[in-house]
Formats: structure tokens, C-alpha cells, sequence
């Protein structure tokens, strides 16, 4: 799950968003490669982009070396 729908479980955000708080939560993903920004999560709705979605099925993870 990425930071910003972390963020969007919290008790404080899901309160303000209850009370009818005004709130945006916005993700984004700075590709180093190409220089372009990607937007990860919509926020006007909250929804993971498709960017996201194929960012989750073709990112692996990175586990630290082992020192010696």
C-alpha cells in the first residue's frame, strides 16, 4: 500500500473526512529516469491512478545487503 493510502486510514483523516472536512490527499511518483512525475492517487477521489496500479505489479522489493 502506498504512504498516501496509508494516510487515508487514519483516525484524524477519517474524521475530518466524516465531519465533511475538506481534505486532498495527493501520491505522486518522481521517476528519476525519465524526469516526468507521475500522479499515484486521484485527489478528487481518493482512487488509486492506473499508474499505481501498475507500479504495485511491477515494483519488487528491496531488501538491505547483508553486511559482512
Amino acid at each position: 500500500m502506498s504512504a498516501a493510502g496509508l494516510l487515508k486510514k487514519l483516525t484524524l483523516i477519517r474524521n475530518m473526512s466524516q465531519k465533511g472536512k475538506a481534505l486532498r490527499l495527493h501520491g505522486w511518483l518522481y521517476r528519476v529516469e525519465t524526469g516526468k512525475i507521475d500522479v499515484l492517487i486521484d485527489s478528487e477521489t481518493g482512487r488509486e491512478s492506473s499508474v499505481m496500479r501498475r507500479f504495485k505489479k511491477t515494483s519488487r522489493r528491496i531488501t538491505p545487503a547483508k553486511s559482512k
